[in-house]
């Protein structure tokens, strides 16, 4: 019984630390961002578009493609709403989303 206690007690440390650990990706032209904040999906039609992450609170993106991480600031919660249920992910990026909320002009959110 004591060996169980002990085994069950190891297996909950190991959850917890593995919950704990956020996960962090490397976005192009911005460096490390924790996905803690983030809501993200996998993409499994098309080519380019893997993964986006979306915070809804500041209306920011990060969207993988290719594998490279990129941001996208002032992305309305219809746009990724759209983008997810795309057809053509990488399409809907190049025609809705990649000239138009650039983060040049929409300053990209301050995590702490």
């Amino acid at each position: 019984m004591h060996k169980t206690l002990q085994l069950l007690i190891g297996i909950a440390l190991l959850i917890a630390a593995q919950v704990a650990m956020a996960e962090r990706v490397y976005v192009k032209f911005r460096g490390d961002v924790d996905l803690a904040p983030f809501r993200c999906e996998n993409l499994t039609r098309g080519a380019n578009v893997k993964r986006l992450c979306y915070d809804e609170r500041e209306k920011y993106v990060l969207v993988s493609l290719k594998g490279i991480w990129y941001h996208f600031c002032g992305v309305p919660p219809s746009a990724v709403s759209a983008w997810k249920k795309a057809f053509a992910p990488g399409r809907y990026y190049n025609d809705y989303v990649r000239e138009k909320f650039d983060c040049q002009t929409t300053p990209a959110p301050m995590y702490h």
